[in-house]
Order: C-alpha cells, then sequence, then structure tokens
C-alpha cells in the first residue's frame, strides 16, 4: 500500500531532514561551532592575560571582533 502526500508535506519533510544534517551532536551547525571554538580560544588567551592585540594576531581576528568576544565570555 502506499501513502499519497502532497508536496508541500513532502518538501517539508525533506527540509527537515537537511536541516537536521547539517547540525552536529551538540545541535551546532558549523558557524555555531566555529564561534564556539573561537569564544573558547579567547576565554584561554584572557586567562593567560594577553592583551587584545597580541589575541586577534594570534587569533588572526580583529581587535573589534575580540572586544565583542570578550563581552560575551
Amino acid at each position: 500500500m502506499k501513502t499519497i502526500i502532497g508536496l508541500d508535506e513532502k518538501y517539508d519533510r525533506k527540509n527537515e531532514k537537511r536541516r537536521a544534517d547539517r547540525r552536529n551532536e551538540e545541535g551546532l551547525i558549523k558557524r555555531e561551532q566555529e564561534k564556539v571554538n573561537t569564544l573558547n580560544e579567547v576565554r584561554e588567551l584572557v586567562r593567560n592575560g594577553l592583551k587584545n592585540k597580541d589575541i586577534a594576531e594570534k587569533l588572526k581576528i580583529s581587535v573589534r571582533q575580540v572586544q565583542r568576544l570578550k563581552k560575551e565570555v
């Protein structure tokens, strides 16, 4: 027996599967995981006493980005 579903339902199911496939085991997409990793690196470098400029050079990001990330920490 074959179940007939509408096109909208078909596309909704496929899109839901695609969204689920993009996430890792912690439920984060690639960009979110990269941000978490960068936050952890900034947190560690701040603990080591590095200045914003040094952190920016080490992680190859801007000083402004380091300031924003430090606010989130």
